[in-house]
């Protein structure tokens, strides 16, 4: 933001230098980037009165012009078309130097000597962006400045401007009136504040405007006042001084006033062309698909529906908060206007200027946002300027419609509280001080204090921020620094850390390596596992801006992505691959946030792997996990596992998760050949089950015996419920009984089934004697019989 001293004077004293007002404005946290001026330096330049101008002699396209330059006259040739009796303008003397280096000397034109020459502002130094219009390609004319004066002081050309930055959280200081409340408080003057009212206004406002009708609560407030009998013309010298500093180009007095006031009081207007607003209505509402708005720089813009428009009662005139509309310009022709004052949704506003590629002064503080309390204070002020210029007549009453339901904003602090953040030991009556010359009034309430935010004041919120404003006026500098005190604990990963990481340690060494999957996945994930429409997998928490709709659900499993992984790298041609993923899955609860459980997915296939090469990284892993009561039964309900190869797993009687090989129509959908087999566990449970602690047993120094035992059993009897049935056999010689063959054949009665055991004996106490082992294996074989209806094969 750009701030002329000039300007900031009007509103509190600066009684110091631009330097020493930059270090202090940037030391109570406003930025100065830079000091500089409207113009380039120059020198020689002073006011010069055209008193006659004459056609010179000897060429056609030259005229000798008469200046009074107060203490002498001078005749000075020029080629400028637009030069015009009774004018000032900008003389550079004998010996002058412009803004571009280059050094005036008495030159000869066809026979006359011009002693000097007539300037633009160009040649004074000034940008072209902000040099107005008319006199872009001419000499600058002006009714301003006594002859032979500087004529840096008729356009305040050599006047300090700082080059301030804002930071996005204080859209009030995007103002001048905003950095004069800051000036005031940093160097402790009076703030003084326009009051802005009309000293008398004309008819009434229906007489002109019939309604405002707001169709989007986009729209937070809109007031409409109506200026007739306008005159259309430059602005005051002063007025266009002051929008140059700030960096705008004047353009009339009407546009001029509105720029004017928004760079004074940080709030945008917009001036219409009323006679041009079809019923005399303004609507402001959401445009309709394809609409198209020819916009004031000429180019027509097609409209979506998140773009916020003002229109009459058939078409579009502006878009809000970005630009107006060509059709309701103000022309030379214009004679009654309509000032626009709202306040627009910032986010709006944002997404549209830079839809449209259409950034703006107006735009920029839509988009940090405005306080809807000072639009009637803003509209005031408008029209009493453009009384004060002689813009035209105000109308009577305006039209305002309010959306906005301010709330009261009162901060509690507590004194102690704030000197422990900011390590200082300031009185409560010093931080009142402080606060009041922010304007932040303060009423203490037993030990506390509590501060009244004023509207404007949008980045103060919580006890820190008070703190900071406290901070920045007592002086960073002067807070002494200290030793950071506090107590020190030593640090450490939580336990299921600990577990994560014991558990990444175990399947490295099983070979596995570990995967980092995104945790937003695609719903149609769930139809290429086949998982039905009614699983409780599919009750997924959908994102309100998702990426893209491959990321627009959080997983509630981490199946997809291991069989996106596994699928990936088999269609790259690797044959062989383990890996595992421990993340987060989440499941709605019905409240704000979900309900996060950790699992642990594995994956693998190859020409070794098959679903025992599963279940054996499985158990080893729960196993050096310290947990030994482990099961598996049949997985019968999950259509995306092969029936007949898959299992759920129970620790310590707990269901834990399922794994197995993936179904044809899994693999199908994918076209992968190669069998695929995953898993998916809960690992808090796992972790719960977690045993640090290990017990060891002495070697037994007795020796040992084995015995096979073949039992015949139905086709259909689990591997497990024979093992069961077997250890409930209670013999402390039992050791192990451990299955090594599954046998089916013509050998055996139809629909039955051989498994052969191999049983290890062995006494703790003793040297086992051959009765003792045959006394418990034939114990064995009438459980068997009893519990299970096995028979002994022969």
């Amino acid at each position: 933001m750009l701030l002329p001293l000039s300007w900031l004077q009007q509103y509190t004293d600066v009684t110091v230098s631009p330097v020493a007002f930059a270090n202090g404005i940037t030391d109570s946290g406003s930025h100065v980037d830079s000091i500089g001026t409207l113009g380039k330096p120059v020198s020689g330049i002073v006011t010069g009165h055209i008193e006659k101008i004459e056609a010179h002699p000897n060429a056609d396209r030259l005229k000798l012009v008469t200046v009074d330059l107060g203490s002498t006259k001078k005749t000075l040739v020029t080629a400028a078309p637009n030069v015009k009796e009774g004018w000032n303008v900008p003389v550079a003397l004998d010996g002058a130097v412009l803004a571009n280096g280059t050094r005036i000397t008495p030159t000869d034109f066809r026979g006359v000597i011009s002693d000097g020459m007539l300037c633009s502002l160009e040649e004074l130094g000034l940008p072209d962006s902000v040099i107005p219009k008319a006199f872009a390609d001419g000499i600058f004319l002006t009714k301003e400045g006594t002859p032979g004066a500087p004529f840096q002081e008729v356009i305040g050309s050599d006047e300090a401007v700082l080059e301030i930055e804002v930071t996005p959280n204080r859209p009030d200081c995007l103002s001048v009136i905003g950095m004069a409340r800051e000036s005031a408080a940093t160097f402790q003057t009076e703030l003084r504040l326009p009051e802005g009212k009309e000293e008398e206004s004309f008819g009434a406002i229906s007489d002109y405007l019939t309604d405002i009708r707001l169709e989007s609560d986009e729209c937070i407030r809109y007031m409409g006042r109506v200026i007739h009998d306008v005159v259309i013309e430059p602005s005051p010298q002063w007025m266009q001084n002051r929008l140059m500093q700030a960096g705008m180009r004047p353009i009339n007095n009407i546009v001029d006033i509105t720029n004017y006031v928004m760079l004074e009081m940080g709030v945008p207007l917009h001036a219409f062309d009323i006679d041009t607003v079809k019923d005399k209505t303004i609507v402001v509402r959401r445009a309709e698909e394809g609409e198209t708005l020819l916009l004031l720089n000429g180019t027509e813009k097609v409209l979506t529906d998140k773009d916020l428009i003002i229109a009459d009662s058939k078409d579009p005139i502006g878009m809000a908060g970005v630009m107006g509309g060509f059709d309701s310009e103000i022309t030379d022709k214009t004679k009654n206007i309509l000032i626009e004052c709202a306040v627009f949704a910032s986010d709006t506003i944002r997404t549209s200027a830079k839809r449209h590629g259409l950034r703006s002064e107006a735009s920029s503080r839509y988009e940090k946002g405005l306080v809807p309390g000072m639009i009637p204070r803003v509209m005031d002020r408008v029209c009493q300027l453009a009384e004060r210029i002689g813009v035209g007549k105000v109308v009577e009453g305006a039209i305002d419609r309010n959306n906005d339901k301010p709330e009261a904003i009162t901060i509690a602090i507590r004194p102690d509280r704030i000197n422990g953040l900011l390590g200082t030991n300031l009185r409560t009556d010093e931080m009142q001080s402080y606060l009041e010359r922010l304007f932040l009034q303060t009423e203490e309430d037993g030990d506390k204090l509590l501060v009244h935010v004023p509207e404007y004041r949008s980045d103060l919120r919580i006890p820190a921020d008070i703190a900071e404003e406290i901070a920045r006026l007592h002086g960073l500098a002067n807070i002494q620094p200290k030793p950071v005190e506090g107590v020190l604990s030593e640090g450490g990963k939580l336990p299921i850390r600990r577990i994560e990481d014991h558990a990444r340690e175990k399947l490295y060494g099983l070979g596995f390596s570990e995967a980092l999957t995104y945790s937003f996945i695609s719903e149609k994930a769930y139809d290429r596992l086949c998982i039905p429409a009614d699983d409780p997998l599919r009750k997924v928490l959908k994102l309100k801006n998702p990426l893209g709709e491959d990321y627009s659900v959080m997983r509630t499993t981490l199946l997809p992505n291991m069989l996106d992984i596994l699928a990936f790298n088999v269609k790259n041609g690797r044959e062989e691959l383990f890996i595992y993923e421990l993340g987060n899955t989440f499941f709605p609860t019905g409240e704000e946030l979900p309900e996060e459980r950790r699992s642990l997915a594995l994956g693998m296939y190859g020409d070794a792997v098959d679903f025992y090469a599963m279940k054996s990284a499985i158990f080893t892993l729960l196993h050096a996990f310290g947990i030994r009561d482990l099961r598996v039964e049949e997985c019968t309900d999950k259509p995306w596992f092969h029936p007949g190869r898959a299992a759920v797993l129970f620790a310590e009687g707990v269901e834990i998760g399922c794994f197995g090989e993936i179904s044809y129509a899994v693999s199908e959908g994918l076209d992968l050949a190669p069998r695929l087999y995953l898993g998916e566990f809960a690992f808090e449970k796992i972790a719960a089950m977690y045993r640090a602690e290990r017990s060891y047993t002495a070697i037994n120094r007795y020796p040992s015996m084995k015995r096979d035992l073949a039992l015949v059993v139905d086709k259909n009897q689990r591997v497990g419920d024979v093992l069961a049935a077997l250890y409930s056999v209670n013999e402390p010689i039992i050791q192990s009984i451990a299955l090594f063959d599954i046998y089916e054949g013509q050998q055996l009665p139809e629909g039955k089934k051989s498994l052969a055991f191999q049983v290890t004996y062995q006494d703790p106490q003793q040297t086992l004697k051959e009765e003792d082992a045959t006394r418990v294996h034939k114990a064995l074989i009438q459980k068997a019989e009893q519990t299970l209806g096995a028979t002994l094969r022969a």
